[in-house]
């Protein structure tokens, strides 16, 4: 946890107060205060709608309150902020979306807002990428500056977006330090091992006089990094806390509601009860990390999957649906035996195989278009006849599935795009399971969504594990994998070195393993 600078009498680093956003009829912040000081690393909670983004929004100079003050190291500053004018204020941004170029390299993502700002006149390319080299090799993050970033990997592109953000603070003067870092779900793409590193690099930060305002789902995370919390419902503020003083219960409680949170507080325990139906296995999988893998996948069984970055247990699921270039092996299921080699993700769906990706606004829908429109997308053949589609099929199988699971706006003509990310995921999830599939593959199934949603899409899988599908979970996320699934295959080195079930399936035994197969495949 970060030192905290008590005793001080040196103002907030940043203050608002009676913030208030509206969106016609809806509020999106009402009368929202926050404090957030110099030295502190201040969490944000609360469940997607509840106000997190809009606040963030404010901060960047992207969206202009309504109403409500704010001021900065003491001096009133005058709202709306212009993106230019937090910039100059010092405020860093590392938003849900990355806010990345794919198409320009490394190091030009690593300094682009000094491009913006007309700081750099005449490019010298190789200061430009050596001084990229260098501030990579400082946060131990080997990827090579030349590259384009969209060849790197999701977690490779989440640190260079963390390092933008924070190395302008790290190597800031002593006059213009004190700035203040804000961090939506940074860890979203970091596997649970490598959290550690980031959240040392965040010590060093405040303790050089900065604050840092962290929104995260993961509460661990929270209650072990943060020195303040600050928790929103419905737009509003319902607690402040030190975190030293706070239980996570407790903070459930605030978020959800105790009602709520009471009602579900057992559910999550109960394991589905395996289905007796055929089984089905991979064998001899290989990936470009992956090297003749076999893995059974057992009717009504959710298996999780998981390991180190680069052990490759994600290729898994995308080889499973026929996305993966170059996989070879062979997919067992109902009877037939198939060449992965050959697998398309056309071919994957009409056996029955549904997958939902770790990156949902890239691959995962289409957010331009309404919710009605992508629930019907992988079924969209059904509702033609004699070559005539057929709306008000569409209209009321949309409208159920919206009811039935929960998904907010319950207006199947929303844009999907206006929804908070949990919601989007259900979508996701109700698009797969209204047909029931007989394999579906979760890749970080709750990544980025509220502490209610991630309960609500764990009761929807085990549904589906109840009614015999098998349920493939590749995830970071221990706590996730320990409490939904009913078994956890461990990958390194290219294949599954062990499997975890039953008493010994917690998360502690599943970061032990991880980091013990490290320490293996390192030969330590």
């Amino acid at each position: 946890m970060a030192t905290s600078l008590e005793g001080s009498t040196t103002p907030a680093l940043v203050s608002m107060s009676g913030v208030t956003k509206r969106y016609g009829v809806t509020t999106a912040l009402d009368s929202v205060s926050i404090e957030i000081k110099a030295g502190q690393i201040h969490g944000l909670l609360g469940q997607n709608g509840s106000g997190k983004s809009t606040l963030i929004k404010v901060l960047a100079g992207v969206v202009g309150p309504d109403e409500g003050a704010m001021t900065v190291q003491g001096r009133e500053v005058g709202l709306p902020l212009k993106p230019v004018d937090a910039e100059r204020l010092g405020f860093r941004f590392v938003h849900q979306n990355l806010g990345l170029v794919p198409s320009i390299s490394v190091a030009e993502n690593l300094f682009l807002s000094k491009f913006a700002l007309g700081r750099a006149q005449h490019i010298r390319w190789g200061k430009l990428f050596s001084d990229a080299e260098q501030l990579l090799s400082e946060y131990q993050i080997g990827v090579n500056p030349r590259s384009p970033l969209e060849k790197l990997s999701p977690l490779e592109r989440a640190q260079v977006a963390i390092v933008r953000a924070v190395a302008p603070v790290a190597d800031a003067t002593e006059e213009s330090q004190r700035n203040l870092v804000v961090l939506d779900e940074p860890t979203v793409y970091l596997p649970r091992l490598e959290v550690g590193a980031m959240f040392s690099l965040l010590d060093r930060i405040v303790a050089d006089g900065a604050g840092v305002l962290l929104v995260t789902h993961r509460m661990d995370e929270l209650l072990d990094h943060t020195d303040q919390v600050t928790i929103l419902r419905d737009s509003r503020v319902v607690g402040n806390r030190a975190t030293h003083d706070a239980t996570e219960a407790e903070l459930v409680d605030l978020i959800v509601g105790a009602e709520w949170s009471r009602e579900s507080s057992t559910a999550d325990m109960v394991a589905p009860v395996p289905a007796q139906r055929s089984t089905s296995y991979f064998d001899a999988l290989s990936t470009k990390t992956l090297r003749n893998l076999s893995l059974d996948l057992a009717p009504g069984a959710i298996v999780g999957l998981t390991g180190l970055a680069g052990s490759g247990y994600e290729e898994i699921l995308y080889a499973a649906f026929g996305a993966s270039v170059g996989a070879t092996g062979s997919l067992f299921i109902e009877g037939r035996t198939l060449d992965i080699k050959s697998l398309t993700p056309r071919k994957a769906m009409d056996l029955g195989i549904g997958l939902v990706p770790a990156d949902r606004l890239r691959q995962g829908v289409a957010v331009t278009v309404s919710i009605e429109e992508n629930l019907s997308l992988p079924l969209l053949s059904k509702y033609f006849r004699g070559g005539t589609l057929r709306p008000k099929a569409i209209a009321r199988a949309s409208d159920k599935l919206v009811t039935d699971y929960s998904i907010k706006p319950d207006n199947r003509k929303a844009p999907l795009g206006t929804l908070s990310g949990g919601n989007q995921q259900k979508v996701v999830l109700a698009k797969w399971l209204q047909n029931q599939p007989r394999i579906l593959l979760l890749h970080e199934p709750t990544q980025g969504v509220d502490v209610r949603a991630r309960h609500d899409i764990w009761g929807f899988v085990r549904q589906l594990a109840q009614l015999g599908s098998t349920v493939l979970v590749a995830s970071s996320d221990y706590e996730e994998l320990a409490t939904l699934c009913t078994s956890v295959a461990i990958v390194a080195e290219g294949n599954v070195v062990n499997t975890l079930s039953g008493g010994g399936m917690t998360m502690d035994a599943i970061s032990a393993e991880c980091l013990a197969r490290s320490k293996t495949s390192r030969g330590s």
